[in-house]
């Protein structure tokens, strides 16, 4: 690069469709030399300018009408620039969304949004990022629009930063996600939305010191299939989180329907009694798992049995999801079964692990 144009004025000027993505640099696009990502918003577009320094001097003015999408961005020069660019969609509800997580659900959540737009995806280690790529390409698979391409996986919190919502994915453990809801609530200053299925959200909200932006998203497993988010939004959330929450909720064909702030919500408070009955229904007649399953399946339209649809949960996270429950309400059939825990003691824990209720080797 000729260190000639150091202390040229720089032109670009773009004309782009709405929620596309243009990767540069563009001729003639050159920033200073201090590094820290900035957005700048003129008239409902976005510009994001991947390694632009804070001190940058710069302006953006629309050189059409504000729907064209066309902006000029002037700045001095010194390193060629990467410019995203893209219409803000407020019925949309979010355009930068962030998963912090590298499970079934982090992973199905991130591919259904990448139907939408670019997504980041957090994971703790390398080889957690590599299970999680892995996984995220195999689940975009399964949905129309969406595309791996648009993943970006990280194992670098700082890249969360300018997210404008960043969903919580990691196990059902009040302890963790405490500690990782106050860390991504430090990153930055999107709302945080935290998949729990059993824990109180207005707990977790405030222990983390950040609850006039935390609120409950509980999507469904297998993500791509199920139509229903619960959402759980306590009091104090500071304006429009309820309105974006749910407008990016329809943006990924999802269900929203809001249930009060109580462990297992609506869907796991009901539907727990009913698969710790089936398990106890077995250890009481000795009956077959898969005669149990099979009258439920083909005697109530169950699409799979109570034991199955167990394995399929995973035994440890069912038996966490009980217990959170028993704590909170103290009855008995919300405890976790004594044939569940040794299962788990014996390193059967579903599917996951090839093992369960059922055989899964092979």
């Amino acid at each position: 690069m000729s260190r000639e144009r150091i202390h040229a004025i720089a032109q670009i000027e773009m004309t782009m469709p709405a929620n596309t993505t243009m990767y540069g640099p563009p001729e003639g696009c050159w920033v200073c030399e201090t590094f820290d990502p900035i957005q700048i918003q003129p008239n409902g577009i976005t510009v994001h300018i991947e390694n632009a320094p804070s001190t940058i001097i710069a302006t953006t003015t629309p050189a059409a009408a504000p729907n064209t999408g066309r902006i000029s961005l002037w700045a001095r020069c010194s390193i060629p620039v990467i410019v995203r660019a893209s219409r803000v969609n407020e019925s949309q509800g979010y355009e930068r969304p962030g998963i912090a997580g590298s499970g079934a659900i982090a992973c199905g959540v991130a591919a259904i949004a990448s139907g939408v737009g670019d997504v980041r995806l957090w994971a703790r280690s390398d080889q957690s990022a590599w299970r999680a790529e892995e996984r995220a390409e195999a689940e975009c698979k399964k949905v129309d629009d969406a595309a791996a391409r648009r993943i970006r996986v990280t194992t670098d919190m700082s890249d969360l930063a300018d997210c404008d919502l960043i969903v919580e994915s990691v196990k059902e453990d009040l302890e963790i996600k405490v500690e990782l809801l106050r860390t991504l609530g430090d990153v930055g200053d999107a709302d945080v939305a935290t998949t729990t299925s059993s824990l109180p959200v207005r707990e977790l909200a405030e222990r983390s010191g950040h609850p006039d932006r935390i609120f409950g998203l509980h999507v469904f497993n297998p993500v791509q299939r199920m139509e229903l988010v619960e959402l759980c939004l306590p009091d104090g959330l500071r304006d429009g989180v309820a309105a974006r929450a749910r407008a990016w909720c329809a943006a990924l064909e999802k269900t929203p329907v809001e249930v009060p702030d109580q462990p297992g919500f609506v869907v796991n408070r009901l539907l727990f009694p009913y698969l710790f009955d089936a398990v106890r229904l077995l250890e009481r007649t000795g009956m077959p798992e898969a005669d149990v399953d099979a009258c439920m399946h083909l005697g109530a339209g169950h699409p799979m049995g109570p034991l199955r649809l167990l394995d399929f949960i995973g035994l440890d996270v069912a038996a966490a999801i009980g217990q959170s429950l028993f704590d909170d309400t103290e009855e008995e059939r919300y405890r976790p079964p004594g044939r569940i825990e040794e299962l788990i003691g014996e390193g059967k824990l579903g599917r996951k692990s090839d093992a369960g209720f059922y055989d899964y080797g092979g």
